[in-house]
């Protein structure tokens, strides 16, 4: 974007829209990647594999640092978007070689001996290609073009998943499957860059005092986005570490699964946020019905998600995985299922205190969840294993989606949409009778869609999900 130019919110929303349909159609190459690992590796072997692959996803969390976000603020405020994306290459170069080291000592401690380290070893070069693609982060927003980024991703799957095939077809042993594994991040930062020419030649600036100043404005972005990720990482490396690498593999693939979900949380929120702040901005009535809405066809949403899929884990584990995982993944992805949700609940009523200007409680809470979450880690691990994970996932999402709701409660009390809660759980319950019922004769494909059938047909019947109602969020027409 030229200096002065100016960013279209609507354009925003849609690419926005487009690259996470993208992504969410990259899922499909990451899970037959999944599938053919855990056939050919094992459980041992996928153990290995994953145990490296979360090691090097917390310093990930270091690669972006909410620099991006400062670089689409300054361009829509005047400044020159070649510079400003410049300087933030160089931070990112400078920032890849210690986070490279710093994997290399700490796996070294952590992982020498079990195989894994020749992994962190592979992976962590590619911290450098994640790095340097999230630098055109802000180049796609600021230019309302998401199209690169897109490619990028599903470009890096679909390599990945050919390198796979080609392991498995000449009987390559594990150090191939890191090979894959690097690939798809090496790729998007070349893909990236390439895309990026399209709008301007981009280089690193190497300009110390201007560095300075990008990075120590991001630094409450860069804190919230750092805590986020060790969030999400942190209980695959502590079962690692406390546990075996077989419940790590265990683990790891059950939050794989349950996760990938999560891409519908991340596509509502990113619509709803401009909804939430306009509404804000208008009244606090407006904002009040925007919220209740809102709450109510999510719960249409994460109901299911916690409680129905219970009875079709196996299937699926069989589906995605093989044998051998049923027995190791299924209490584990039992429990995920009902964190998945709450996380996707979360995630709303975060953008909704975002847009009510509250973003010091949630800077705290991630705090406190991260803390509390590793905690819990460190005390039911080595007893319960990828188990124990999972439950103290469990405690620390619904413990931090209630407080972020009661947060909420106070921001705008009556929000909550208690009658359309009250016939979800009976439409629940009404799902849940007719697995029962049909599973001794339905194939689980057909009766899961029956279950899904019978669940949302009773919410558009008790009026919870209405085409008014989604044209109103939808669309911002907030008539009574």
């Amino acid at each position: 974007m030229v200096s002065g130019t100016r960013l279209r919110p609507g354009g925003m929303v849609r690419g926005l829209g487009n690259l996470l349909g993208a992504r969410a159609f990259g899922i499909v190459f990451t899970l037959a990647q999944v599938k053919i690992s855990t056939n050919y590796l094992g459980p041992q072997g996928y153990g290995v594999l994953s145990a490296a692959l979360v090691f090097i996803g917390t310093f990930e969390a270091f690669t972006e640092l909410g620099i991006g976000t400062i670089v689409v603020r300054r361009v829509a405020g005047g400044a020159d978007l070649h510079r400003t994306v410049g300087i933030a290459q160089a931070l990112s170069l400078a920032f890849s070689g210690v986070l490279i080291a710093a994997a290399l000592l700490f796996g070294w401690l952590g992982y020498r001996g079990t195989g894994a380290f020749e992994g962190i070893a592979i992976l962590s070069t590619g911290l450098i290609g994640t790095a340097w693609a999230a630098t055109y982060n802000s180049v796609a927003q600021t230019r309302d073009d998401f199209a690169g980024i897109s490619w990028a991703d599903i470009s890096g799957r679909v390599i990945s998943l050919l390198v796979v095939l080609v392991a498995v077809y000449f009987r390559w042993g594990i150090t191939a499957f890191f090979v894959a594994q690097l690939a798809a991040p090496l790729l998007r930062g070349g893909i990236s860059h390439w895309w990026g020419r399209r709008h301007g030649p981009f280089r690193p600036h190497f300009d110390l005092p201007e560095m300075k100043s990008l990075l120590v404005e991001a630094l409450p972005l860069t804190y919230i986005t750092i805590i986020a990720g060790l969030y999400f990482q942190i209980a695959g490396v502590m079962v690692a570490q406390l546990s075996t690498l077989v419940q790590a593999g265990a683990y790891n693939f059950a939050y794989r699964i349950a996760m990938n979900v999560s891409v519908i949380g991340m596509a509502i929120s990113s619509v709803l946020v401009a909804r939430y702040a306009s509404a804000a901005a208008e009244s606090e009535e407006k904002y009040r019905r925007v919220l209740r809405l809102s709450m109510s066809l999510v719960l249409t949403l994460v109901l299911p998600i916690a409680f129905l899929l219970w009875p079709f884990n196996p299937d699926i584990i069989r589906l995605l995985g093989s044998e051998e995982f049923v027995e190791l993944s299924n209490t584990p992805l039992i429990l995920l299922w009902v964190s998945t949700a709450a996380s996707m609940m979360g995630t709303i009523v975060s953008t909704a205190l975002v847009a009510g200007h509250t973003q010091r409680f949630l800077a705290v809470l991630n705090t406190s969840t991260l803390l509390m979450n590793i905690a819990l880690n460190a005390l039911v691990i080595p007893r319960w294993q990828a188990t124990g994970a999972a439950a103290a996932l469990i405690v620390t999402e619904l413990v931090g989606m209630t407080l972020a709701l009661v947060r909420l409660g106070r921001r705008s009390p009556g929000f909550w949409p208690w009658r359309d809660l009250c016939c979800l759980v009976g439409c629940l319950a009404m799902a849940l009778l007719v697995e029962y019922l049909t599973a001794p004769y339905l194939f689980w494909v057909l009766r899961g869609l029956l279950v899904a059938g019978v669940f949302f047909s009773g919410a558009c019947l008790a009026r919870v999900i209405t085409l008014t109602r989604v044209r109103e969020l939808s669309e911002g027409s907030l008539s009574s």
